[in-house]
Parts: C-alpha cells; structure tokens; sequence
C-alpha cells in the first residue's frame, strides 16, 4: 500500500482540538437531519441510550476485564459515546425517509473521527505513514530463513559483504517443554548481520506487551525495528536479536507473570524462551548479555522475572510498570489466586520487597525505568522502583518523556533504550 500523503500527523494538540470540532459538527448535522416533529425526542432518546450503552461498556472494562480506571482514557470513553450518539442517530434519520439517506456522510464522518480520537489516546499511528506496515518493517516466512548454521562470538565476527541493509521479522511459536504455557506466536527481529556466514552469537532483547495487547505491537506500533535498525546501520549490521513474547497468553489474559496453577509464564520466560531461541538462532548463550523488557503489564513482567531470576537475565526495561503486581481487583485476591493466599510467597516474589530484602543479589542487573510525563501513576511507581533498585547497587535510571500510558512514550523509550542494550550485550 502506497501512501499519497505520509507526513501527514495523525496525533497531537491541534489534531486532537480539529477532531473533537469536526466530531461535534457531525452529531449536530444529525440531530438537524431527524425530522422535524419529533427532533428533540429522538435526539434526547439518542443521548440516553447512548450514555447507558456506554456506562455498560465501561462497567464491563473496570469489573469485567478488571482493566485500571487510570488506564481507561477519558477521551476514550467520549470517543464510544460520541459513535454511539452519531449511529443511532444517523439510522434514525435515514429510516424516517430516503429523502435523508444523506445523514449517512455525517455518520460515517462521526465513525471516523471516534476512530481518530481513540489513537489521539494510544498514539498508535502518530502520522499516515505508519498507516502502513510494508513502510516499517519487511517480513520474511519463517520457512525461508536460512537454516541453522556456524556461529562465533561477536568479537571473532568480522562485516561480510552482500548483507541485506535491514533487518527482518519472523513469526513463529516458541517451544514451551517446560512449562506447558499456551502463548501466542512471537515475532523475531533479525539484523542483517545474523544472514551472515559464519553468524554472530548475538545478544537478545525480549519484549512483552501490555493487557491488552500483541507481541506485534511492538514492531506495528512501538517502532523496534527502527530503533535496531537505526542501531545496525552504524555498526556494520550488528544489532540484538529482539523477540516480542506474549507474556499473558490471550489479549485480556493477567496470569501476574509468576508460576501459578493458572500458568507457568515465568518458567516460559526463563527456561522455554530462552533455550529456544539459542538452538533456533544462535543467539549467545550468555544470559548476562539478554535483556527483558516490555510497556505497562510488560514492564511490571520484565522487572519482577529479572528480580525472582536473576541469572536468566542480565539487564531490563521497565516502561510504564506498575509498583507490584496485582490482578486489577484487589491485592487480597491477587494473593488468593496467584500466591495460594500466602502473603509470605507474595512478598517472596514482589520486586519491592525483593529490593527491600535480598539487595546483594542483584548488584550484577542494570536497567532503565522509563515512563511518560503525563502518566502519573507510572511516575509514581517507577520513581519508588528506581530509589529502590539504585538503594541495592544496581545500574539504573529513570527517565520521563514526553507522553502518557500510550506508544508515544513507548517508541521513545525503545528508541532510546536501544544503545543501552547493545551496549549491555556487547555490540556497543
């Protein structure tokens, strides 16, 4: 798919004030489209159905998916309202007469500006470019890779000719002998130097989305190949092998990322992922040069897999964690469910009271908590998290960016967390 326009912005301020006008002139087109007679009638009927609809939609996130209120936008929430408002009453119109069957454009003009105004609160797609995925990255079948062949260590690799001049994206499903755990596929990054022959044992980086969300997210949305190509295209086509898992195991699934009768994620994390990708990739064998990171549901997953495993992992990205993890209901119930009701085996495996506890056992872990300005209780918590961490002699830092608990902060962090993690992985 070709682009017409793609620098066109998709997000921002301006963006954002032009789409609730252009919103808002739509519903009022409708409301003058009904007949005249009963205009007001339909036009608060509309209004109240709307609203209830809403309010159910919202009560069924906050208590049936257990989603956070501070992570239900508001806008989002007009945004549902606003569509519902201008269907209903778009549909009113055209059934009083054909005569009216041009309500039809103002409808479809209310349904996608809602669209519009749901990614002003993700930042998805920050401008029509990104529309597109073909302009983001290249995906190769897993089918036609090449087949396992010889690998040296990094420093015994030397820049081949005829390499390709950027990396590709592979979707595959990574054995899960150990702990049974039923992911979804995960799709791997490959930089140019990993067509190589011999290839280099290259470092790992291993992402996780947040809930709700995919392990695509982080190449359609959050930019990671940019960001490693960005990164290989200066350093004769080295780049760290990035992976993007699923860490929960459906879009809504929380199995609070530990080892529960619910789900073994962390044995996945630890032992299924990682063995696989060394037999499939020959990626280097030393855990010290991985990194696990992941945004929201993911960040929290990365910090507290590092902290019960330290010797799987030698470094993590926390992007807009939370402080502990929990179930989104209360903490009663999240040690009911995932910890046997045990609050010494929750406290046993909680990354602040690991930090608080066991310090010297993490003096070798480095990593980066990063979270956007406009996310308050992602500030909150990662500020605690990183006091913590630098208090046990870990090599951390914690940064703001511009953004919220949305992809604008994520492509930051990602963009700048690179060069940390091939440094940690030996290719700086």
């Amino acid at each position: 798919m070709t682009i017409a326009f793609p620098d066109v912005p998709l997000a921002g301020h301006t963006v954002t004030r032009v789409l609730w006008a252009v919103a808002l002139a739509a519903v009022v087109i409708l409301v003058l489209a009904q007949p005249r007679p009963r205009r007001i009638r339909t036009a608060v009927g509309t209004v109240a159905v709307s609203a209830a609809l809403t309010a159910t939609g919202l009560a069924v996130f906050l208590w049936g998916f257990h989603v956070p209120a501070s992570q239900i936008s508001p806008s989002v929430v007009v945004a549902a309202f606003l569509t519902l408002v201008g269907v209903l009453l778009g549909g009113a119109a055209v059934l009083s007469g054909w005569r009216r069957a041009w309500a039809l454009v103002p409808m479809c003009v209310s349904l996608v500006t809602a669209l519009l105004l749901v990614n002003q609160a993700f930042v998805f797609y920050p401008d029509t470019e990104s529309l597109d995925p073909a302009t983001t990255y290249t995906e190769v079948a897993a089918g036609d890779l090449p087949p396992a062949g010889r690998t040296v260590p990094v420093a015994d690799w030397h820049p081949r000719r005829g390499l390709p001049r950027y990396g590709t994206v592979t979707t595959l499903d990574p054995a899960n002998t150990a702990s049974g755990f039923q992911a979804r596929p995960a799709s791997v990054y490959l930089p140019p130097a990993w067509y190589s022959d011999p290839r280099p044992q290259l470092p790992v980086l291993v992402l996780m989305p947040g809930i709700p969300g995919s392990p695509d997210q982080w190449f359609s949305q959050g930019a990671a190949t940019q960001a490693a190509d960005a990164w290989q295209l200066s350093h004769h086509g080295l780049a760290p092998v990035i992976i993007t898992v699923d860490g929960s195991g459906g879009e809504w699934t929380d199995p609070l990322c530990t080892d529960s009768p619910r789900a073994k994620v962390r044995t996945y994390l630890t032992r299924d992922v990682p063995g696989w990708l060394v037999d499939r990739f020959g990626v280097t064998p030393d855990r010290s040069r991985w990194t696990i990171g992941g945004l929201s549901y993911g960040g929290t997953c990365s910090l507290q897999t590092i902290l019960n495993a330290p010797d799987a992992y030698g470094s993590f990205l926390d992007f807009s964690g939370e402080r502990t993890p929990n179930n989104g209901v209360d903490h009663e119930s999240t040690v009911r469910d995932f910890f046997d009701g045990s609050e010494d085996a929750f406290r046993r495996q909680n990354p602040e009271d690991l930090l608080r506890s066991r310090p010297e056992r993490f003096r070798s872990v480095a990593g980066r908590f990063v979270a956007g300005a406009d996310d308050h209780d992602a500030v909150n918590d990662l500020r605690l998290l990183d006091g913590l961490a630098v208090g046990a002699g870990m090599d951390v830092s914690y940064t703001e960016v511009p953004g919220g608990h949305d992809f604008e902060t994520w492509r930051t962090a990602v963009a700048q967390s690179l060069p940390f993690v091939a440094q940690r992985g030996g290719i700086g």
